[in-house]
């Protein structure tokens, strides 16, 4: 997930540390996720809002998903390493 508003990115060949043990759904929060319907895994920042629950980019370029209740949160980006 690479920004391209600035901020937080996670560019090609960054290493991601995911805690499985830790599902929470907290907004805000960098997760992975497999979505039911294709099994495609995903990373993206969880918001929730009004009761609905989106799996959001950080690239602007890719869609926000919107949850119904068709995603299994995998686990918790607890970290980061970028490879030079």
């Amino acid at each position: 997930m690479v920004s391209l508003t600035g901020g937080a990115s996670y560019p090609p060949g960054t290493l991601i540390f995911v805690d499985p043990e830790v599902r929470d759904m907290v907004t805000g929060a960098l997760v992975l996720a497999r979505l039911t319907e294709t099994h495609e895994v995903t990373f993206k920042r969880l918001n929730i809002e009004g009761g609905e629950v989106f799996l959001e980019p950080i690239n602007t370029q890719y869609p926000i998903i919107r949850i119904a209740s068709g995603a299994q949160i995998i686990g918790t980006v607890k970290g980061a390493m970028i490879s030079m």
